[in-house]
């Protein structure tokens, strides 16, 4: 993945494939494929129709239509709806559900149509490099809270898809702004959540498939409804790959023990020299399979991490040759510290200002001694005046010191070495997990 900053200036060079994908919550990054100056289709084979998943002509113009983005109308009226209902939506666990409804939902073409070749419709999991994963029902549960152990009840009918032909008919039809909301009307907004943000049904326009879970959840009564989520993600997941045709490979490891030596070198080399790697890779790359294929490319695409890997060295160089500065700098804190008590202790001037108090009570009731007391009043006053003198000192050299260590502490280094060799490390498990795939492979 490419740092932000840099991102911008690799990617107008890149011609980007069905391997290269952006990142999806970083604009300006990308991920998950091989990426240089070169075209996609150079790094894998000099045949483009031997690019994995290129060669696919598939019609998915329709396949993501029905994206469960909040149709104009639907905020303000969940705001009215929750005003009344909020409380039973707590009680039957769908209330966090509702609210992911209310903001957009960023769809990446890209990876959803790439992780569809990891999909097995015989095992409902997807099928990855380092196991099979699949949704399960906690992950429903813990993502929208909707139950997973009751059974819906009685059905109820509210509206075709002949009456509203779209869904914004079917809330201008059913959406109220004035009064009460009524049963109908609770039960036509969790009608609409239902068919368009969790079953995401194709039609684009309501339909009485789930109007009975609507009317139910709108009397309170606890559904099933993540049973039926994750039954849905499975029949969805199934029916978008059900017709794209499968690689056939005729793995041969002749070729691998060269692919495994170049990956068992060190990452400082794999950074700074990917060309030979590359060579190998394009060579057996029609002999692999398409898993550890997915796994051994991005080690042909380490050079893009070289100055990052780089950065991180030269920055734990550095910290660590700052140490005599870091040590300076904590006995000038602590110097700063004492100066900081001495200054506090020579401005509490209260014990002085009682006894200057009492004096002068003192040369009101004893005429007699008025010379003395005088001369002792003018003693504390003089002492009251050093300390005064002997402050303005103190905090003087109190504010060069604090300069002196902000200047000091610009010139560290921030972060931790931790963190620097995690990033090396999270470049360098890249190259492990190539290996360890590839070895896997040929045992």
């Amino acid at each position: 993945m490419a740092e932000p900053s840099n991102a911008d200036a690799m990617v107008s060079g890149l011609k980007v494939s069905d391997i290269l994908l952006p990142h999806p919550s970083l604009p300006n990054s990308m991920c998950l494929g091989p990426r240089s100056s070169e075209s996609p289709a150079h790094l894998i084979s000099c045949e483009a129709n031997r690019i994995p998943f290129v060669n696919q002509n598939l019609d998915r113009a329709d396949c993501l239509r029905a994206w469960p983005n909040p149709p104009e109308g639907w905020v303000p009226w969940y705001n009215r709806v929750s005003k009344t209902h909020y409380a039973t939506w707590e009680s039957i666990g769908i209330a966090d559900a509702l609210s992911l409804s209310l903001s957009p939902l960023e769809k990446n073409e890209n990876i959803l149509k790439t992780i569809g070749y990891f999909w097995s419709d015989a095992l409902n999991c997807f099928m990855f490099g380092h196991g099979p994963m699949t949704p399960t029902l906690l992950d429903v549960a813990m993502i929208t809270s909707p139950s997973a152990f009751k059974l819906p009840k009685v059905p109820f009918t509210l509206s075709s898809k002949k009456e509203c032909t779209s869904w914004g008919a079917y809330l201008n039809r059913y959406m109220k702004t004035k009064g009460p909301v009524t049963e109908r009307e609770h039960t036509a907004f969790l009608n609409l959540w239902l068919e368009h943000f969790i079953f995401c049904g194709p039609s684009l326009a309501p339909t009485k498939n789930y109007l009975s879970l609507a009317y139910e959840l709108a009397k309170g009564t606890h559904l099933g409804i993540g049973k039926l989520f994750l039954g849905e993600i499975n029949e969805t997941s199934s029916g978008a790959v059900e017709e794209v045709p499968m690689p056939s490979t005729a793995p041969s490891p002749s070729d691998s023990p060269r692919a495994t030596d170049q990956v068992s070198d060190q990452l400082d080399t794999l950074v700074e020299d990917p060309e030979t790697i590359r060579g190998i890779l394009v060579d057996i790359q029609p002999r692999l399979p398409v898993v550890l294929e997915a796994k051994l490319w991005p080690t042909a695409t380490l050079s893009v991490f070289k100055s990052r890997v780089q950065s991180a060295r030269q920055r734990i160089t550095l910290r660590r040759a700052q140490l005599p500065l870091r040590a300076d700098i904590a006995e000038k804190c602590q110097r700063l510290n004492e100066k900081k008590a001495a200054l506090d202790a020579k401005t509490a001037t209260s014990t002085h200002s009682v006894r200057l108090e009492t004096l002068r009570k003192e040369l009101e009731d004893l005429e007699k001694r008025a010379r003395e007391t005088k001369r002792l009043i003018q003693d504390e006053e003089s002492l009251i005046a050093r300390s005064q003198e002997e402050a303005q000192g103190l905090t003087a050299d109190l504010k060069t010191d604090l300069a002196e260590i902000r200047a000091l502490s610009s010139q560290l280094v921030m972060g931790r070495d931790e963190d620097d060799e995690v990033e090396i490390a999270e470049v360098d498990r890249i190259r492990a997990d190539a290996l360890h795939a590839l070895n896997a492979f040929l045992q």
